[in-house]
């Protein structure tokens, strides 16, 4: 091969290599380039779709531009085009969770007022399982076709509904309410009179109650513009407030209408004070849940120790939980401080802890019914989901 030859043979792999360095990184930047156009098209859609309604459908879109073009300049506005969307779902959407926990209450509703009416027999109860769950689903969801409902609207019906009924139980209890003197012997002494109290009584007052929380729920949900997070902070200091008032009243020795006074005055003050400064404490709804979930885990394992230790004394029975669910509540707000980003949201009907793309996420889970199995055949009962997930 001569001199000449041996030149043109290196030129050539130098052309080669000079318009392979060039084209390579044409190529990429092609190929970047077609994923940065899917992702636009992707996200124009989701915005379409949003604008239509079609939030669901938006929001699938959004999370496939994240798991599937993360590395285009379109990733960072979907993460908050999607942020933006379920803080709007959650904002309005309080029907679907009315909804179902009407059909619930409903339910209720339909044993405990034949009971307050005194009726005898099981077909009265069977009348009201078949009537008040349709007129609680019905009825909630003629209403919310009409008028809007946000979450936090709904979640100050929901537990206005039951801290009513548990109110007009315990107030009964402790002022006595509906109890009637009967008197042995009117005409004759010695006279002996006694307090009787109806068996219809407690059932009574529930229903009343019931009721009174529901009104009271629609009223303020409708006067004051209440988020979700509020309503839910207000429902877990309501909670906490009610288990240590009748935490200390029993280390206090209270007994009878003292103990239920303490209890009912305590979890009322809880509400109060979660309401008026939840708007201060900056919290997510789903730092919300993990602290709650905290002190149910401080709680639970307090009953626990109870029954390794078995105090006699009644006291030192419910310090113990006290104790430990308190350091449960400290221990939730302290590990969730840097839970600053808001999830998807707290799922109404779903069980209590829900496993999802890698995300868990707490629901608030309803009893359904199901069909139970076991020796003597099928039986109907209740299920309650604790836990659920996609792997």
């Amino acid at each position: 091969m001569n001199r000449n030859t041996i030149v043109n043979v290196r030129s050539a792999l130098f052309g080669v290599l000079v318009a392979g360095a060039l084209v390579v990184p044409s190529t990429r930047a092609a190929a970047q380039q077609t994923r940065a156009d899917s992702a636009g098209v992707l996200a124009t859609l989701a915005a379409e779709l949003a604008a239509e309604g079609r939030t669901r459908l938006a929001d699938s879109l959004y999370t496939l531009i994240l798991q599937r073009y993360g590395d285009t300049s379109f990733a960072e506005l979907a993460r908050a085009a999607r942020r933006e969307l379920r803080a709007n779902q959650v904002a309005t959407s309080g029907r679907g969770e009315l909804i179902a926990w009407n059909t619930f209450y409903g339910a209720a509703m339909g044993v405990l007022i034949p009971a307050a009416l005194g009726a005898d027999g099981s077909a009265a109860y069977g009348a009201g399982l078949l009537i008040g769950p349709a007129v609680g689903y019905g009825a909630t969801r003629l209403y919310t076709s009409r008028n809007s409902v946000t979450a936090g609207q709904a979640r100050a019906i929901t537990f206005g509904s039951w801290w009513g009924m548990w109110q007009g139980l315990g107030w009964r209890e402790v002022l006595n309410i509906g109890t009637k003197q009967v008197c042995v012997n009117p005409d004759f002494a010695p006279r002996v009179c006694f307090e009787s109290d109806p068996d219809e009584a407690p059932y009574a007052a529930m229903v009343i109650g019931g009721f009174a929380g529901v009104i009271g729920g629609y009223v303020l949900g409708r006067a004051v513009e209440i988020s979700a997070t509020t309503a839910l902070i207000a429902n877990f200091g309501a909670i906490w407030g009610t288990w240590y008032g009748f935490a200390l009243g029993t280390m206090a020795d209270g007994e009878g209408d003292a103990l239920w006074a303490s209890t009912l005055i305590a979890g009322n003050v809880g509400l109060v004070a979660a309401a008026a400064t939840a708007s201060s404490w900056n919290w997510t709804r789903r730092r919300a849940w993990f602290v709650h979930l905290a002190w149910i885990a401080g709680l639970v394992g307090g009953f626990g120790l109870d029954l390794i230790a078995q105090p006699d004394d009644d006291r030192v029975a419910a310090a113990i939980p006290a104790a430990t669910s308190a350091a449960g509540l400290l221990l939730g707000v302290v590990t969730t401080k840097n839970m600053v980003n808001e999830s998807e949201g707290i799922e109404f009907g779903q069980a209590l802890l829900n496993w999802r793309e890698d995300e868990l996420v707490v629901g608030i889970p309803l009893p359904t019914p199901t069909v139970l199995l076991g020796r003597d055949g099928a039986t109907l009962g209740l299920r309650l989901g604790l836990f659920q997930g996609r792997f």
